[in-house]
């Protein structure tokens, strides 16, 4: 299957004079390729258990404020979670983003048993953006991975079930 065609008017972001109007989209083998060992293990762990979760597609987003492709995990149209990847800009190692509405899911999350404290405690301290935080993980062992499942879980179960 070939690689599809995406504007920038999808995408969201001017591109520059002189380049090409269309991006391809790459597969995210493509994406994670270039990972180190060590992560590329954390990565197929998430990407292993994201595969179980019934309704979640993983795809290739477009970041415009990092400028970079990323892989992504959504339920529908709703974004669980995005990875950061080991590049000069990020530096060594993967990283998850997961935005939590203030409105909803925070007052959920912050009431549940399943996410630890020191998780709660960074999504407490997030800034807030247009009824949004958006909260950068670092993951560097199969432990943080497992405790940024737990919230990303927790996101997942909420919206699937009962969330709006």
């Amino acid at each position: 299957m070939k690689n599809k065609k995406v504007t920038s008017k999808i995408l969201g972001y001017t591109i520059p004079k002189g380049t090409s109007k269309t991006l391809r989209v790459k597969k995210v083998e493509e994406v994670i390729g270039s990972l180190s060992p060590e992560m590329l293990q954390l990565v197929f762990e998430i990407r292993k258990r994201m595969k179980e979760w019934e309704g979640v597609e993983e795809k290739v987003m477009y970041d415009g404020l990092a400028k970079e492709e990323l892989p992504a995990f959504n339920l529908g149209k709703r974004q669980l979670f995005h990875l950061h990847l080991e590049s000069a800009r990020h530096g060594r190692g993967v990283a998850g983003t997961v935005s939590i509405n203030i409105n909803d899911f925070e007052p959920y999350l912050l009431d549940s048993h399943v996410v630890s404290q020191s998780l709660k405690k960074l999504v407490a301290e997030q800034k807030i953006y247009r009824g949004t935080k958006w909260v950068f993980i670092p993951l560097k062992n199969m432990e943080e991975v497992e405790e940024f499942l737990d919230l990303v879980q927790l996101k997942y179960e909420f919206y699937k079930y009962g969330g709006e």
